[in-house]
Protein backbone atom coordinates (compact mmCIF):
# COMPACT_ATOMS: atom_id res chain seq x y z
CA UNK A 1 0.00 0.00 0.00
CA UNK A 2 1.10 3.51 -0.92
CA UNK A 3 1.59 5.66 2.03
CA UNK A 4 -0.90 8.12 0.79
CA UNK A 5 -3.57 5.63 0.51
CA UNK A 6 -3.39 4.53 4.38
CA UNK A 7 -3.55 8.30 5.68
CA UNK A 8 -6.29 8.60 8.27
CA UNK A 9 -9.21 10.11 6.70
CA UNK A 10 -9.07 13.82 8.19
CA UNK A 11 -5.23 13.87 5.92
CA UNK A 12 -6.35 13.09 2.62
CA UNK A 13 -9.44 14.82 0.33
CA UNK A 14 -12.13 12.27 -1.33
CA UNK A 15 -9.85 13.01 -4.74
CA UNK A 16 -6.74 12.35 -2.94
CA UNK A 17 -7.80 9.19 -1.68
CA UNK A 18 -9.30 8.26 -5.37
CA UNK A 19 -5.72 9.21 -6.76
CA UNK A 20 -3.98 7.03 -3.94
CA UNK A 21 -6.28 4.28 -5.37
CA UNK A 22 -5.32 4.61 -8.59
CA UNK A 23 -1.50 4.23 -7.75
CA UNK A 24 -1.71 1.12 -4.59
CA UNK A 25 -3.67 -0.83 -7.91
CA UNK A 26 -0.76 0.14 -10.24
CA UNK A 27 1.33 -1.06 -7.44
CA UNK A 28 -0.55 -4.19 -6.88
CA UNK A 29 -1.79 -4.57 -10.27
CA UNK A 30 0.06 -8.41 -10.32
CA UNK A 31 -2.19 -9.80 -7.30
CA UNK A 32 -5.30 -7.56 -8.51
CA UNK A 33 -5.57 -8.04 -11.93
CA UNK A 34 -5.41 -11.78 -12.05
CA UNK A 35 -8.35 -12.05 -9.40
CA UNK A 36 -10.22 -9.58 -11.29
CA UNK A 37 -9.91 -11.63 -15.20
CA UNK A 38 -10.43 -14.70 -13.33
CA UNK A 39 -14.10 -13.86 -12.54
CA UNK A 40 -14.64 -11.34 -15.81
CA UNK A 41 -13.47 -13.57 -18.63
CA UNK A 42 -15.62 -16.64 -17.74
CA UNK A 43 -18.36 -14.38 -16.94
CA UNK A 44 -18.13 -11.74 -19.34
CA UNK A 45 -18.16 -14.65 -22.28
CA UNK A 46 -21.19 -16.74 -20.90
CA UNK A 47 -22.97 -12.94 -21.57
CA UNK A 48 -21.88 -11.89 -24.71
CA UNK A 49 -22.23 -15.26 -26.26
CA UNK A 50 -25.84 -15.43 -25.15
CA UNK A 51 -26.24 -11.46 -26.08
CA UNK A 52 -24.58 -11.77 -29.34
CA UNK A 53 -25.42 -15.86 -30.70
CA UNK A 54 -27.78 -17.17 -28.68
CA UNK A 55 -30.78 -14.57 -27.09
CA UNK A 56 -32.69 -11.73 -29.12
CA UNK A 57 -30.42 -8.39 -29.49
CA UNK A 58 -31.80 -5.91 -27.72
CA UNK A 59 -34.01 -7.51 -26.12
CA UNK A 60 -35.24 -6.59 -23.00
CA UNK A 61 -34.92 -10.77 -21.38
CA UNK A 62 -31.56 -10.46 -22.89
CA UNK A 63 -30.79 -7.77 -20.96
CA UNK A 64 -32.30 -8.99 -17.53
CA UNK A 65 -30.19 -12.55 -17.86
CA UNK A 66 -26.85 -10.85 -18.90
CA UNK A 67 -27.13 -8.60 -15.86
CA UNK A 68 -28.38 -10.99 -13.28
CA UNK A 69 -25.56 -13.63 -14.10
CA UNK A 70 -22.86 -10.53 -13.82
CA UNK A 71 -24.68 -9.49 -10.68
CA UNK A 72 -24.39 -13.02 -9.57
CA UNK A 73 -20.89 -14.16 -9.82
CA UNK A 74 -18.90 -10.63 -9.73
CA UNK A 75 -19.31 -10.74 -5.74
CA UNK A 76 -16.80 -13.48 -5.77
CA UNK A 77 -14.21 -11.25 -7.30
CA UNK A 78 -15.80 -8.30 -5.23
CA UNK A 79 -15.22 -10.66 -2.12
CA UNK A 80 -11.44 -11.84 -3.20
CA UNK A 81 -10.49 -8.02 -3.92
CA UNK A 82 -11.80 -6.56 -0.65
CA UNK A 83 -9.84 -9.55 1.18
CA UNK A 84 -6.34 -8.83 -1.12
CA UNK A 85 -6.47 -5.33 -0.36
CA UNK A 86 -6.99 -5.49 3.08
CA UNK A 87 -4.32 -8.24 4.21
CA UNK A 88 -2.00 -6.10 1.45
CA UNK A 89 -2.59 -2.82 3.32
CA UNK A 90 -2.15 -5.04 6.81
CA UNK A 91 1.76 -6.07 5.21
CA UNK A 92 0.54 -9.36 4.37
CA UNK A 93 1.47 -11.19 1.11
CA UNK A 94 -1.87 -12.93 -0.34
CA UNK A 95 -2.16 -14.52 -3.13
CA UNK A 96 -4.13 -14.67 -6.12
CA UNK A 97 -5.61 -18.20 -5.19
CA UNK A 98 -5.60 -17.13 -1.61
CA UNK A 99 -8.10 -14.27 -2.20
CA UNK A 100 -10.27 -16.15 -5.34
CA UNK A 101 -11.08 -18.69 -2.15
CA UNK A 102 -11.94 -16.35 0.37
CA UNK A 103 -13.91 -14.94 -2.78
CA UNK A 104 -15.84 -18.32 -2.77
CA UNK A 105 -16.71 -18.36 0.34
CA UNK A 106 -18.34 -14.82 0.63
CA UNK A 107 -19.36 -14.47 -2.15
CA UNK A 108 -22.95 -15.60 -1.67
CA UNK A 109 -23.24 -13.79 1.39
CA UNK A 110 -21.81 -10.23 -0.06
CA UNK A 111 -24.25 -11.06 -3.43
CA UNK A 112 -27.65 -10.88 -0.71
CA UNK A 113 -25.94 -7.96 0.43
CA UNK A 114 -25.57 -5.88 -2.36
CA UNK A 115 -28.92 -7.11 -3.72
CA UNK A 116 -30.19 -5.79 -0.22
CA UNK A 117 -28.69 -3.08 -0.27
CA UNK A 118 -29.24 -2.14 -3.96
CA UNK A 119 -33.53 -2.82 -3.72
CA UNK A 120 -33.33 -0.67 -0.23
CA UNK A 121 -31.59 2.05 -2.44
CA UNK A 122 -33.82 2.15 -5.43
CA UNK A 123 -36.91 2.24 -3.34
CA UNK A 124 -35.24 5.30 -1.44
CA UNK A 125 -35.12 6.84 -4.59
CA UNK A 126 -38.14 5.90 -6.23
CA UNK A 127 -39.76 7.68 -2.92
CA UNK A 128 -37.80 10.86 -2.69
CA UNK A 129 -34.66 11.27 -3.80
CA UNK A 130 -33.36 12.19 -0.89
CA UNK A 131 -33.25 8.94 1.46
CA UNK A 132 -32.24 6.78 -1.51
CA UNK A 133 -28.97 9.09 -1.18
CA UNK A 134 -28.47 8.83 2.27
CA UNK A 135 -29.14 5.00 2.38
CA UNK A 136 -26.10 4.70 -0.28
CA UNK A 137 -23.79 6.69 1.96
CA UNK A 138 -24.52 5.17 5.24
CA UNK A 139 -24.11 1.82 3.88
CA UNK A 140 -21.27 2.40 1.41
CA UNK A 141 -19.11 0.00 3.70
CA UNK A 142 -21.61 -2.40 3.81
CA UNK A 143 -19.16 -4.63 1.44
CA UNK A 144 -15.83 -4.42 3.32
CA UNK A 145 -18.13 -5.05 6.68
CA UNK A 146 -19.34 -8.68 4.95
CA UNK A 147 -16.04 -10.05 3.93
CA UNK A 148 -13.44 -8.59 6.92
CA UNK A 149 -16.05 -9.04 9.04
CA UNK A 150 -18.11 -11.75 8.22
CA UNK A 151 -21.25 -9.95 8.74
CA UNK A 152 -24.79 -10.93 7.60
CA UNK A 153 -26.38 -8.59 5.02
CA UNK A 154 -28.07 -6.78 8.37
CA UNK A 155 -25.15 -6.52 10.55
CA UNK A 156 -23.46 -5.24 7.42
CA UNK A 157 -26.07 -2.18 6.91
CA UNK A 158 -25.64 -1.30 10.69
CA UNK A 159 -22.31 -1.72 11.05
CA UNK A 160 -21.28 0.23 8.51
CA UNK A 161 -24.11 3.01 9.46
CA UNK A 162 -22.29 3.20 12.63
CA UNK A 163 -18.84 3.53 10.23
CA UNK A 164 -19.93 6.16 8.59
CA UNK A 165 -21.93 8.29 11.78
CA UNK A 166 -19.89 11.75 12.30
CA UNK A 167 -18.15 10.82 8.76
CA UNK A 168 -21.06 11.37 6.56
CA UNK A 169 -20.33 14.25 4.63
CA UNK A 170 -16.59 12.99 3.91
CA UNK A 171 -17.70 9.42 2.81
CA UNK A 172 -20.45 11.48 0.76
CA UNK A 173 -17.73 12.80 -0.99
CA UNK A 174 -15.91 10.01 -1.43
CA UNK A 175 -18.42 8.00 -2.66
CA UNK A 176 -19.53 10.80 -5.36
CA UNK A 177 -16.15 11.33 -6.16
CA UNK A 178 -16.04 7.39 -6.83
CA UNK A 179 -19.30 7.03 -8.86
CA UNK A 180 -17.99 10.41 -10.90
CA UNK A 181 -15.23 8.01 -11.88
CA UNK A 182 -16.99 4.93 -12.52
CA UNK A 183 -19.34 7.21 -14.85
CA UNK A 184 -17.35 8.78 -16.80
CA UNK A 185 -14.98 5.08 -17.30
CA UNK A 186 -18.50 3.76 -18.43
CA UNK A 187 -18.95 6.61 -20.85
CA UNK A 188 -15.84 6.32 -22.18
CA UNK A 189 -16.11 2.49 -22.69
CA UNK A 190 -19.42 3.00 -24.78
CA UNK A 191 -18.54 5.26 -26.84
CA UNK A 192 -16.67 2.51 -29.30
CA UNK A 193 -19.21 0.52 -29.38
CA UNK A 194 -21.20 3.30 -31.11
CA UNK A 195 -18.67 4.15 -32.85
CA UNK A 196 -16.84 1.54 -33.98
CA UNK A 197 -18.46 -1.80 -35.86
CA UNK A 198 -15.75 -4.15 -34.68
CA UNK A 199 -16.37 -2.95 -30.68
CA UNK A 200 -19.81 -4.33 -31.54
CA UNK A 201 -19.72 -7.77 -31.56
CA UNK A 202 -18.91 -10.54 -28.70
CA UNK A 203 -15.11 -10.26 -28.69
CA UNK A 204 -14.93 -6.26 -29.09
CA UNK A 205 -17.81 -6.35 -25.48
CA UNK A 206 -15.44 -8.62 -23.97
CA UNK A 207 -12.38 -6.57 -24.63
CA UNK A 208 -14.65 -3.48 -23.50
CA UNK A 209 -15.88 -5.11 -20.01
CA UNK A 210 -12.53 -6.04 -19.46
CA UNK A 211 -11.22 -2.57 -19.97
CA UNK A 212 -13.80 -1.57 -17.78
CA UNK A 213 -13.39 -3.84 -14.85
CA UNK A 214 -9.50 -3.31 -14.71
CA UNK A 215 -10.46 0.88 -15.07
CA UNK A 216 -12.54 0.89 -11.79
CA UNK A 217 -10.37 -1.34 -9.64
CA UNK A 218 -9.08 1.80 -8.13
CA UNK A 219 -13.09 2.49 -6.73
CA UNK A 220 -12.29 -1.01 -4.66
CA UNK A 221 -9.27 0.17 -3.18
CA UNK A 222 -10.95 3.46 -2.19
CA UNK A 223 -13.69 1.92 -0.12
CA UNK A 224 -11.13 -0.87 1.31
CA UNK A 225 -8.73 1.93 2.84
CA UNK A 226 -12.12 4.07 3.93
CA UNK A 227 -13.16 1.21 5.93
CA UNK A 228 -10.23 0.62 7.81
CA UNK A 229 -9.49 3.74 8.28
CA UNK A 230 -12.90 4.45 10.10
CA UNK A 231 -12.75 1.06 11.82
CA UNK A 232 -9.66 2.01 12.94
CA UNK A 233 -7.99 -1.39 11.33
Amino acid sequence: MTPEAARPRGEVGAFGRLRAAMTTTAQERRLLVPIALAVRLPVSLVTNALAYHVLPRDGAWTLAITLWIDAVFWPIAGAALIWAVAERARGEAPTARDALRVGLANGGRLFKTELIVTALELLGFLALVVPGAVFAVRWALAEPVVVLEGAGPRVARARSATLVRGHFAYVAAVASVCALYSGLVDGVLFLPSDLVPAFDTMLGQLVLDVAGTLATLPVTVAFVVLYRDLAGA
